[in-house]
Formats: C-alpha cells, sequence, structure tokens
C-alpha cells in the first residue's frame, strides 16, 4: 500500500539557479504553517516523535489507545512500514520505520480494529521533513542565505566557479525555498496526499456484498484536508459515502453477485493528480448451489467417428466454479475418459452406437458426492443423413376416378436404419403430389391425387431425400361398377356320387369401401346369389349373400344362406373361384364352386360345381364413388 516515490538521491541532487524565474503557483514558505498532524478515529494513534528527518530520524515509536472489547488491530501505512505490533497495557504498541528516500512527505497510518460489533478504525498523520544540499549558483564570494519555512540555512559563500552548496531541511508541504524576496523552486514532486484502506480484502462473489472503504485526505503539510471529497470509482458496483471527520471519509462499496476474480476501486482526488489509492479486493466462489453439464458439440449423430466431450462443474449461486467430487453417469449413451480437468471441473467423452433403437438424446448425469446437489444435460442423438427411402405398401391397387386424394406412406432411414426426419421431394408419372406432411418420426404422409383412368393402369412414384431414392408402382383401377349381373349356368356334382344335375342361376355384385383390402390390392364387393339346382330327390333354391374378393382377372367368394325345397330347407354356405374380365361393361366369367348343405329337407351333402356365364357390369360416372379413400 506504499505509493511510489522518487529515488533518494532526489533531494540531494537538488540543483537551484540564483536569479531562476518565480517558482510555480503556490503559497510561499513563509506562508506555510506546519499545524499539528492529522489524526482521528475511535483508535487514538499517537507517535513519538511526531515528526521525522528523513535521513536522520530511524523511527517513531507507536502507540494506538483501544476501546477494551478490541480483539485485534492491523496497521497500514502509506510510505514506510510498521513492525514489531504488539499488545500493551490500554492497547497496542508499534514500530514506524520511514522510507530510505528522503523526498519530504506524510505518512498516513491507519488502523483498524476488530471488535464482536464490527471494525473500529484510526489514523494518524507522520509528517517526515527531507534533507539535502541546496546548490546556488552566485556571484563568486558571495553569501548566500535560504529561508525554507520558518527557518534561516546559512550564509554560506560562493566559491572561485560562484557555487554555494547549502545544507537544508524541507517540511513536507514546502515547495520553494526564498533568498530574501526573491522565491526559488526547489523542484519538488507533488506530495501524495491521500492514502485508503480496506476493512477486509476478500468477499463472496454469490452474494451481494458491502465493503468499508476508509479513505483518509491530508493537506501538504499534514494537517487534516478539508472540503476536498474523492471520487470513486469501483471495477464493478456501486458507492455510496459518508464524512466521518475531518480529513476521514468511509464509504461503503457495494458489489452485487458476480463473477469471482479481483475487484479494483480507485480512489482519488481531482484537484491533485498524484493523490490517488487502487484498492484490490479478491471476491471468491461461494459454496456449491448446483451443478452445470456442458457439451462442446450441439449434437451425437450416428455412426460418427467423432465423439463428444462432457464437462462437469459444480457452480455457486452466481454461476462461478467451485471445487467439488463429482460423478458422471450417462443413460442412452456411453461414458469414456473421465477425467479432472482442473479443481473445478470434471471431463469425459460421450459415446451412442450406429443403433439410436429409438433414442433421441443422452442424459449425462454429474452429482457432488456429500452435499446432495446434481445436474444434468441433454445431448440430442442424430440420425445420420438420409441413405434409405421405402414406400410403405404403395404397391397395390388405388382408385383412379379422380375426386379424391389418396394417402401414401414414405419412410426415410439413414444407413443404419435410425429414422430421419427429412421430408422427401416425391414426383408422380401420371397423377398429381399434393402435399407431404410428418407422421412420425422418419416417415411422412404423402397426398396424392391419381387421374382419372377407363382401365387398369400402372402408376410410377419416386421419392428422394438426400442420397435416398424409393420407387413404387401402384396400380390404378378405374372406379367400380354401380353393381354387377352375372347370369350364369352348369352342372351341380355330389362328392359322394348320389346326384349330378343342371344348375342356372343368377349373382347381384355391389361395390363395397374395404379399405384395407384395397391396400392389399384386392377390389370387394357385396355377393347375392339365387341359384335353382337338381338335387337327389328333386329340385331347390339355393339363397345366399356374402362378399367377393377380385385381383385382376381372378375372383373368390364367401356365401351363406339357406337352401330351400318343397318340403323344407337347410342352411347352406358356397366357396367359389373364378376368372373374368373385371373392367369391363360386359364379359364372360367361368366359377368353379363347393356347395354344402346342413341338412334338413334337401338332406346334408357337399357338391363341386362349376358354371359360366356373363358379367354385365355398367361403368359408374367418374366421381362418383363413396367408397373412394
Amino acid at each position: 500500500m506504499r505509493p511510489s516515490r522518487l529515488s533518494e538521491a532526489a533531494l540531494p541532487a537538488l540543483l537551484v539557479a540564483a536569479g531562476a524565474s518565480l517558482a510555480a503557483p503556490g503559497s510561499s514558505a513563509r506562508a506555510q504553517e506546519a499545524g499539528p498532524p492529522a489524526a482521528g478515529g475511535v483508535l487514538r494513534i499517537s507517535a513519538e516523535p511526531s515528526r521525522l528527518l528523513l535521513g536522520r530520524d530511524p523511527a517513531a515509536e507507536l502507540r494506538i489507545a483501544t476501546p477494551p472489547d478490541v480483539e485485534d488491530v492491523s496497521l497500514s501505512v502509506s510510505a514506510g512500514r510498521v513492525e514489531g505490533l504488539r499488545r500493551v497495557p490500554g492497547g497496542f504498541a508499534a514500530r514506524y520505520r520511514p522510507p530510505g528516500e528522503r523526498v519530504p512527505q506524510i505518512a498516513i497510518v491507519a488502523a483498524l480494529g476488530r471488535t464482536p460489533r464490527g471494525t473500529e478504525h484510526g489514523w494518524l498523520a507522520i509528517p517526515l521533513s527531507g534533507q539535502g544540499d541546496a546548490r546556488v549558483r552566485t556571484a563568486p564570494g558571495q553569501e548566500i542565505t535560504l529561508e525554507i519555512g520558518d527557518r534561516s540555512f546559512g550564509p554560506k559563500r560562493a566559491g572561485a566557479d560562484g557555487m554555494a552548496v547549502i545544507p537544508v531541511i524541507v517540511p513536507p508541504g514546502v515547495r520553494e525555498a526564498h533568498q530574501g524576496f526573491r522565491p526559488i523552486d526547489l523542484h519538488i514532486p507533488e506530495p501524495q496526499l491521500l492514502f485508503a484502506v480496506l476493512d477486509r480484502g476478500t468477499v463472496l462473489a454469490d452474494r451481494q456484498e458491502r465493503v468499508r472503504a476508509l479513505v483518509y485526505v491530508v493537506a501538504p503539510h499534514g494537517a487534516a484536508r478539508r472540503g476536498d471529497a474523492p471520487v470513486f470509482e469501483p471495477s464493478r458496483g456501486s458507492v455510496s459515502v459518508v464524512e466521518r471527520e475531518p480529513g476521514a471519509v468511509e464509504a461503503t462499496w457495494t458489489l452485487p453477485p458476480g463473477r469471482a476474480g479481483e475487484e479494483r476501486l480507485l480512489v482519488k482526488l481531482q484537484s491533485a493528480p498524484a493523490s490517488r489509492a487502487l484498492l484490490k479486493l479478491e471476491a471468491v466462489a461461494g459454496p456449491p448451489a448446483g451443478v452445470a453439464v456442458s457439451f462442446d458439440q450441439e449434437a451425437l449423430v450416428a455412426g460418427a467417428a467423432e465423439v463428444v466431450t462432457v464437462t462437469a462443474r459444480a457452480l455457486d449461486a452466481a454461476g462461478n466454479a467451485v471445487p467439488a467430487a463429482l460423478v458422471l453417469t450417462a443413460l442412452g449413451g456411453e461414458l469414456s475418459g473421465v477425467r479432472q480437468l482442473d479443481p473445478n471441473a470434471l471431463a469425459a467423452q460421450v459415446r451412442a452406437g450406429p443403433e439410436l433403437g429409438g433414442r433421441s438424446e443422452v442424459r449425462v448425469t454429474a452429482a457432488a458426492e456429500g452435499i446432495g446437489l446434481s445436474g444434468a444435460g441433454v445431448l440430442p442423438l442424430r440420425p445420420g443423413p438420409p441413405a434409405v427411402a421405402r414406400f410403405e405398401r404403395a404397391d397395390g391397387i388405388l382408385r383412379a376416378d379422380g375426386p379424391r386424394a389418396s394417402l401414401l406412406r414414405v419412410s426415410v432411414a439413414d444407413r443404419h436404419g435410425n429414422p430421419v426426419d427429412a421430408p422427401p421431394v416425391v414426383t408422380a408419372e401420371r397423377g398429381k403430389v399434393l402435399g407431404i406432411a410428418r407422421a412420425a418420426p422418419g416417415a411422412f404422409e404423402v397426398s396424392y391425387l391419381a387421374p382419372v383412368v377407363t382401365s387398369a393402369t400402372h402408376e410410377r412414384l419416386v421419392a428422394a431425400a438426400g442420397d435416398a431414392r424409393a420407387t413404387a408402382g401402384p396400380l390404378l383401377l378405374p372406379p367400380p361398377p354401380r353393381f354387377g349381373v352375372s347370369p350364369g349356368a352348369g352342372f351341380l356334382l355330389d362328392l359322394r356320387g348320389r346326384f349330378a344335375g343342371p344348375r342356372a342361376g343368377i349373382v347381384l355384385e355391389l361395390p363395397a369401401g374395404w379399405s384395407s383390402a384395397l391396400e392389399r390390392g384386392l377390389d370387394p364387393s357385396w355377393r347375392g346369389e339365387v341359384e335353382g339346382v337338381s338335387l337327389e330327390r328333386g329340385a331347390g333354391v339355393a339363397l345366399l349373400g356374402g362378399a367377393t374378393l377380385a385381383r385382376e382377372v381372378l375372383q373368390a367368394s364367401a356365401t351363406a344362406g339357406v337352401l330351400l325345397r318343397s318340403a323344407g330347407g337347410a342352411l347352406a354356405a358356397r366357396l367359389s373361384a373364378g376368372a373374368t374380365a373385371r373392367g369391363r361393361p360386359l364379359a364372360p366369367f367361368v366359377e368353379a364352386s363347393l356347395l354344402a348343405a346342413a341338412g334338413g329337407a334337401p338332406g346334408a351333402f357337399v357338391a363341386a360345381g362349376l358354371a359360366v356365364g356373363l358379367r354385365f357390369a355398367p361403368e359408374r360416372p367418374h366421381g362418383d364413388d363413396p367408397h373412394r379413400r
């Protein structure tokens, strides 16, 4: 806390030229009043002797009178040093040793006493007079007398070279001498008139702290300086000031929570540029209040060669790192290479396999052992670039009558099979792609509008996402007919050989909107049958109903109902398969079947049948399909 000084040779090397111009503006030596040295505070400091001559007086004995509850005292000084602090009856004692340089100045001694109720202070100014040789040039043989302050030095006679060397003593505050009525500048540097101390050297950075700064300001000759308020410039925070007594100012430096490290408070006098003090305060991190986990990358890509580094730190309430024993765990990934970066940080590497298995993130948790604190960081898992695209169930049959769109599904994955949320670009050779919407991770619904066709037509769809390509070739079918009527005739043969005979009937078909059947490439319809058959003991009539599933020219049906004859009836069922040129208004058909009766009047039997006929199916106008999907 000692300000910088000129070298010891400053005053002895002083050269004063006789006939020099007037000194710089300032109070004259004769006008300087020494007055009592400044002192004050609850702790009363005294020095014996109260003034020192630099180069002659080796030390001064200090006494610090304190109240009884003062537990200890710390001393600091603006120039020189204090040693041998000890407790004595009524307070404390120490020895003050001045600096080795001989430039006149003021040493300000500050005392801080710790008590159960807080800190008390005291201060004392010790004037330090300088001594040296004043070299005055004048006429050879002339006697020279210099007046400095209230003292005279000389006379000394100038030698043959016109130089008179006069030993002088210069008290602080005096910057000129007088030869008669002529002022002569002594070239004394501007003195340090300010000294400041803090009541403590460290604070906690994670909370608001208030620190007292005690500032003492003296006049150039050592008395208390009045009416010259010091200016405070903190590196952070704010300062409020109260004048305690003449020459003593108490400032409260308020620091909000913030970073740990060195903080500074500059105190200066605007009217005296050389009078300034820089106070340093160490803001240290507070106790652990949380744990932070961070990553050196934004995400981890499946199958990538590089790994991600995770760093965990325990932090105080203001976010400053503090030492703590940390343990890392990972969910959804693998940790390796755990190492202590520094007392405040633990680091490791995070990996995830090429197959993400539906995982979307790795969660790394850092726990501080013994203090119940933990923190977690989430590292997103991202698939690699698109490598595979696939249409799902798009190679089946689509109704192509034009009024409504169909929904197709496209999936996109990376080379490891992980879903990729990269919307594909889908094009159609014949129809139109109306839009694409995300349905699930890596899955997209494509709204496709088929063109109007009058016969079965193959379409080509292409989906592209990055380097991934997929194609599909659905079969476009014209809209189903309003109905189908199929008269036919054939024969029926009992499998046990009991009877054989002709059969004739008519089939009525109505379209069915089974979307699941259409997705599998089938064309469903409702089926009703009325058929006359020749049985073992006479003729009968079968009334059956069910469904038909067709794919291109092939079809199969299942129906059930009753078989009637004059003597009564029985439950019956038929399974049939055949071929017809569907999609034409009039087309021949052939059909094989098995007819079974449960008993009753017709008797129980299973008979095979064969029939041929014509299928009449008038076309439905485009757009008139209530079962369109």
